[in-house]
């Protein structure tokens, strides 16, 4: 996705609201672009090793965990609404700050929470019937793609020439609300691949030749790969052709029935896909993601938390996903 939604999900973790909500974030990240608006983020282990623990803790909080998730429900809903039946609002701040609000409650917290609340209640609890249910049913991708987007758009085309779509791969959250845009034309007309680092909310963009080997020294990915390991989310063994889909947004993907859907992590948004694929692959995730919790319910192979899979593997190439195992083979190379 463009790096101003990549920024604006590291202003969830990052903002002081998120520390008030769940009694810790995270300040310092850096995103770094793998390809064209498809981004790897990386956060200090540290930082996120205390993240989790302030996280656990709240999870024993029964009456604090189950307050916030039913305000991450009631938000959710109320997106719903809005993608179903229209919405309110009437310029794109004012439905940032709605999703904000809604991307804390209702995504961060289940992202990180919803293992350490199977761990502490078990799966038949209220709590972690609600979690699951956020983890599930998410509507923060869709209400960002389409009421967010359209008022950018919208407002973007009145601020400046530019073609604003071009505008958003380049423009960071915290300069569209101070309504300076000047320093994203700048970097649009020098647009190259781009690492993006914050600390407390001090944004710094890059701009790179070529993101490869960084990624690749970040990932410890060895040459001439042809074999990925990760852990199973669905048991199964399957081969076929391997889709590479890294656009959040499914009108703008081709997908054929039976292939394998290889992604950094999965979305509610990408449902349609999910339904055609024989298997899934991704380089993100635990146990608890969104592609673990659809895999098992569709019963579908899964392999997830793969780390490079959209980096070694190509569209077209012929895999085999042992979910057994937690194995992902290259067979034959496109």
């Amino acid at each position: 996705m463009p790096l101003f939604f990549c920024v604006n999900n590291h202003y969830w973790y990052a903002s002081s609201r998120t520390k008030e909500l769940l009694g810790a974030n995270l300040p310092t990240a850096m995103y770094v672009e793998e390809k064209n608006n498809v981004y790897r983020y990386y956060y200090p282990k540290k930082d996120r090793a205390i993240f989790l623990k302030t996280i656990l803790a709240l999870v024993k909080d029964k009456n604090r965990i189950t307050v916030l998730l039913k305000e991450g429900l009631e938000l959710n809903t109320r997106a719903k609404s809005y993608l179903e039946k229209g919405h309110e609002f009437t310029n794109a701040k004012d439905a940032l700050l709605f999703l904000n609000e809604m991307a804390i409650r209702s995504t961060i917290l289940p992202f990180n929470a919803l293992q350490k609340i199977k761990d502490v209640y078990g799966e038949k609890h209220k709590i972690f019937v609600m979690c699951e249910q956020l983890r599930r049913d998410s509507f923060y991708p869709p209400f960002q793609s389409i009421v967010l987007r359209t008022l950018l758009i919208k407002e973007l085309r009145e601020l400046s020439e530019q073609n604003p779509e071009r505008l958003l791969e380049v423009l960071l959250p915290s300069e569209f609300l101070a309504g300076n845009i000047l320093n994203a034309e700048e970097r649009l007309s020098n647009r190259k691949q781009i690492i993006f680092q914050s600390h407390n909310l001090n944004d710094e963009v890059i701009m790179a030749e070529n993101n490869d080997s960084l990624i690749r020294e970040l990932e410890h990915i060895p040459e001439g790969t042809d074999e990925l390991k990760g852990q199973v989310a669905y048991n199964g063994l399957i081969r076929g052709k391997a889709r590479i889909v890294l656009d959040p947004y499914v009108k703008n993907i081709t997908f054929e029935k039976g292939e394998i859907l290889v992604t950094i992590n999965s979305n509610p948004f990408l449902m349609p896909v999910i339904k055609k694929c024989a298997a899934i692959v991704t380089d993100e995730g635990g146990i608890t993601c969104h592609a673990a919790i659809i895999s098992r319910e569709l019963k579908k192979p899964c392999v997830i938390g793969t780390k490079i899979a959209t980096q070694v593997l190509q569209d077209g190439d012929l895999i085999e996903v042992d979910a057994n195992k937690g194995i992902v083979r290259k067979i034959n190379a496109k």
